[in-house]
């Protein structure tokens, strides 16, 4: 049996929420989530699970931003290879923080 090196990468993925309960919005357009009449494309997928629960990233990662920003809450972006995944709506806020670069 042949693995190739895709498959391997593709063994180590989680799934990024602990006790995920629901998908609550699909990436795509949608109706806006403020109430509004008009569609609004969402680059994102919204998964709910109870407070507390772990977040982790979904494949390996380097943390590259934490910060507070309107509609995203608390958030955390991580670079991947080639990809950027950000995590938004966290409870709790940013007050401080310092990345070193290696």
């Amino acid at each position: 049996m042949t693995t190739t090196k895709a498959s391997n990468k593709c063994s180590s993925a989680s799934f990024p929420v602990e006790n995920f309960q629901a998908y609550t919005s699909p990436f795509g357009y949608r109706g806006s989530p403020t109430g509004g009449t008009r569609w609004e494309f969402h680059s994102g997928l919204d998964l709910a699970a109870p407070h507390g629960s772990y977040i982790r990233n979904w494949w390996f990662g380097k943390v590259i931003k934490v910060a507070n920003r309107g509609r995203c809450g608390t958030y955390i972006v991580l670079k991947s290879g080639q990809w950027q995944h950000t995590y938004c709506h966290m409870i709790g806020k940013v007050k401080n923080i310092k990345f070193l670069s290696h």
